[in-house]
Parts: C-alpha cells; sequence; structure tokens
C-alpha cells in the first residue's frame, strides 16, 4: 500500500477540551477522554483518526462498499495530515497522518443513541436484549411502531451481510447508532420510553398498539463507521486471512454463534449447519427478505469497481498489485460462501 502524497490535506487544528465536546457531540465522557482527538477544521467539528496502516483502506473501501453496493448511509473519510497546536506548540507538533470525517450529529434537532446505550437501563434497558441480531430485532420489536421497525430491521439485515461480506470483526454496540427527533422538555433518559411521552401528552411521538401501549416513532438508524478490522486485515500491516476461514463475528446471528476461535466457527459450521456458514445460514432461513442481496453478492462483482478506485493516481491511498491480488481472492471466497448459502432457499 502506498500513500499518494499529492492528495493528503494538510490541517493546523486545535484540540477541543472535553467538556466541550460533552455539550458537541452525543458520547459519554469516558469515550471523549479515551478517544479526545475531535477538531474543528474550517469552522466545522471533526474526528480524527490517526491511522498509518492498511486501516486506511479499510474505512475507506467500506465507504464506497455500504454506500454504493448495499444502500447504507456511510461516513465519508478523507486522507488528512493534521498538526496539533496548543498554548506550549503554537507553531503545532508533528503531524500524524489518518482519516477525518465530518461529524453527523444535529444536537440541535436531534437525540443520538448507540446500542450499548439503548441497553442501558437508565435509557432503555431493551428489556435484556443479548447482543446479537436477533436479540436486537426482537427488542426493536417491543418499543418502535412498525414503519420504524421495518426501517430498522432493513438497516441491521443490510449492515449484518455487509460485514458478513467483508468479514468484519469489530461491529459492537459502541459503532451501531440511531437518531431520533429531540422533543423540547424531555430528557436524554426518557425519549424513549413510550409511557412516559403518553403520561405527559406528547401526542405525535408515539402510536398506540391494539392494546394501548405506546410505540415510538420517527427513530432510524445514523450514519456507519468505524470499519478498521476487516478482509483479516491486522493493524500491524499484516494480511491474516486464510481460504477456509469462517466469520466470526463479535455481533453475531445470535448468542449461540458468538464463536471465540476459528476451531469452535468451524465445528459448529459442519455439524449444525450442512457446512455453511451458522450466521449466514440462519440469516436467510429466517428472514427470506435477504435472498436478493445474498444471490447479489453471491452472484454479481460489484466490488471489483470499488477496488479499482485504489489503483491509480487519483486515490489517496494506491493498492499494490499484490495487494489487490488477496483482496480479489478474498472477495473470491465470499462469494462462493454467499453461493452456498444461496442453496437453503
Amino acid at each position: 500500500m502506498q500513500i499518494n502524497q499529492a492528495l493528503v490535506a494538510h490541517y493546523k487544528c486545535k484540540a477541543l477540551p472535553i467538556d466541550d465536546l460533552a455539550h458537541m457531540v452525543s458520547l459519554s465522557k469516558d469515550y471523549l477522554e479515551e478517544k479526545p482527538t475531535w477538531y474543528e477544521v474550517n469552522g466545522r467539528l471533526n474526528y480524527f483518526k490517526k491511522r498509518n496502516d492498511y486501516r486506511l483502506f479499510t474505512e475507506l473501501f467500506f465507504g464506497y462498499f455500504g454506500s454504493e453496493i448495499l444502500g447504507l448511509d456511510t461516513l465519508e473519510y478523507r486522507l488528512a495530515s493534521v498538526r496539533k497546536i496548543d498554548p506550549d506548540h503554537p507553531y503545532g507538533g508533528n503531524p500524524d497522518l489518518g482519516l477525518l470525517s465530518e461529524n453527523f450529529q444535529n444536537k440541535e434537532l436531534y437525540n443520538y443513541y448507540l446500542v450499548s446505550e439503548l441497553m442501558d437501563s437508565k435509557v432503555l434497558g431493551l428489556n435484556g436484549c443479548d447482543y446479537s441480531l436477533t436479540g436486537l430485532l426482537k427488542s426493536f420489536e417491543q418499543f418502535l411502531d412498525v414503519e420504524c421497525y421495518n426501517m430498522c430491521k432493513d438497516f441491521l439485515i443490510k449492515l449484518f451481510i455487509a460485514d458478513a461480506f467483508t468479514m468484519q470483526l469489530d461491529r459492537n454496540p459502541n459503532n451501531i447508532g440511531f437518531e431520533v427527533p429531540k422533543i423540547d422538555g424531555i430528557k436524554y433518559t426518557s425519549r424513549l420510553r413510550g409511557l412516559h411521552l403518553k403520561k405527559h401528552g406528547y401526542k405525535g411521538h408515539y402510536v398506540l398498539d391494539k392494546h394501548n401501549y405506546p410505540h415510538i416513532t420517527n427513530f432510524r438508524p445514523s450514519k456507519v463507521y468505524d470499519n478498521e478490522r476487516i478482509f483479516g486485515v491486522d493493524h500491524k500491516n499484516v494480511f491474516s486471512y486464510k481460504p477456509g476461514d469462517v466469520w466470526t463475528p463479535i455481533w453475531p446471528y445470535s448468542s449461540d454463534f458468538l464463536f471465540q476461535t476459528q476451531d469452535e466457527a468451524i465445528e459448529a459450521q459442519e455439524l449444525f449447519s450442512d457446512g455453511m456458514d451458522p450466521n449466514l445460514a440462519s440469516l436467510i432461513i429466517d428472514y427470506p427478505e435477504c435472498i436478493s442481496i445474498i444471490d447479489r453478492l453471491a452472484n454479481d462483482d460489484e466490488y471489483r469497481g470499488i477496488l479499482e478506485k485504489f489503483k491509480g493516481q487519483d486515490s489517496p491511498v494506491i493498492l499494490s498489485p499484490e495487494d489487490l491480488e488477496y483482496f480479489r481472492r478474498l472477495f473470491s471466497d465470499r462469494r462462493k460462501v454467499f453461493k452456498k448459502v444461496l442453496q437453503l432457499q
């Protein structure tokens, strides 16, 4: 992999105090203290991921793949060199290379919730939901109106399939998010509690089911981000994927398929799903509406067009012929997996 220095944007940025950031973005203070690299660039708040390895490529690739092929609302990244300035170094320290993404939150209009916050009993609790695709869908069905539930189901299934095809290993409760219009007078921790809204007369923000129970409306997915650990690419610039590896996501289809090792995954594949990927096999059986997406990924090669973006001098990250061959082989393997799963329909 080569960095095209001619296309790297250069910025001098001031870091923002944690207390100021906490008012600007809907993220916990602990998270902001762990990842404080938020900067104002041209008057807009941006988040900076310091990188100088293949994660520059994986994040950029998934942004194209998720939006162009699956219709997901993915984050836009740009390669940048950032020189941080502070009172002790008014001209800035050494520049860092990485990815800048503009803050997509509008806290004046919306409340934002990560899945980890939805699972928090102070916010919603999700009725003891286990962190899996089936667990989330079951919980969402209990508190969302039909339209919102179907929208979120479509989003979560597409995200799950995108992660399966790219072998995403880091989807977690802190990088799946949702948004809902803010209501003046309603606290963040109460906004998703239908009974609270009903009690205080906030009609239009919930609908009643046949049992007179309120379900939240206008709740929808926010942007998709954080796609580093995909394609078997290690952050040490090592390609670790081997033919025959089974996808072992930490966001599984069900808690039964949360495999800790390749050996566990291979054993389940052979014993319980007739040699097919257990997570995908269960998905296609329980949600046949996903068949058209899986069929498209199995039988089309649209990903090639995205790989082509990283070949020429108009790309900020340029893959070598050896890099491209690795990713072509991996995609070929993934298509075989998807084709095999289609036999279940």
